[in-house]
């Protein structure tokens, strides 16, 4: 009989009423005990001026359980605008989505998702990035000249390490500061690579010190 399913339902709905009621005060008792607690652990910690201890508990109850930020400012009394900063990074085991090897990742805040990149994958993109600036600056020239596995990027940024600006003085000095074509002492002097194969240690035999004019006659034959 369907009077006897709209009572049934009825007596479902007032017993469902009754149970959150009954764990609604649970809850209301546990959030006060918990209240408490937290006010027990903040009066020790502020007696003995244990900010760290402090620290801990916001930490904790940022990171690890579902209070939000203005909760734990009013259980804790701290600042809800503070509560991000004194909580710290989340460090945390994620696999990067390029190489997907695993590293630590770290989040500042709830908003804060962490990268999606390892560090090596990052310090790469950096890398690149550097290269393709750099090769607007560089003459590219020496392209004919190059060791092929040595792409235009990475040699512009050879240029500027602190390595190639030691070699290039060592050249310089062995040439006692003169073209080593014309012998002119007059004009800018480059080092120039006669062979890239050991290009980052390279021989003295690899490079020539050439002035302007005579390091553009080597790239134009």
């Amino acid at each position: 009989m369907i009077q006897h399913r709209i009572a049934t339902s009825i007596k479902k709905i007032e017993t469902i009423n009754d149970s959150i009621h009954f764990f609604n005060e649970r809850k209301k008792e546990e959030s006060e005990g918990l209240a408490n607690l937290i006010s027990t652990y903040m009066q020790q910690c502020t007696a003995e001026e244990d900010q760290d201890g402090i620290d801990s508990l916001i930490r904790y109850l940022y990171w690890y359980t579902d209070f939000k930020a203005i909760e734990i400012s009013e259980v804790t009394g701290i600042d809800n605008r503070a509560i991000s900063k004194r909580a710290g990074d989340l460090i945390f085991s994620a696999s990067c989505s390029r190489c997907q090897s695993q590293f630590a990742n770290r989040r500042s805040s709830r908003t804060d998702q962490g990268s999606s990149l390892c560090p090596a994958c990052i310090n790469a993109d950096i890398l690149d990035s550097h290269k393709v600036f750099l090769e607007d600056w560089i003459d590219s020239t020496w392209a004919t000249h190059k060791n092929p596995r040595m792409d235009q990027g990475t040699y512009a940024a050879y240029l500027h390490s602190a390595h190639w600006k030691k070699t290039r003085q060592i050249a310089l000095q062995a040439a006692q500061y003169k073209c080593q074509a014309c012998s002119t002492k007059e004009e800018i002097l480059d080092v120039h690579h006669n062979s890239y194969d050991r290009l980052g240690h390279e021989e003295p035999s690899d490079l020539i010190v050439l002035c302007r004019a005579c390091h553009a006659k080597v790239h134009n034959k």
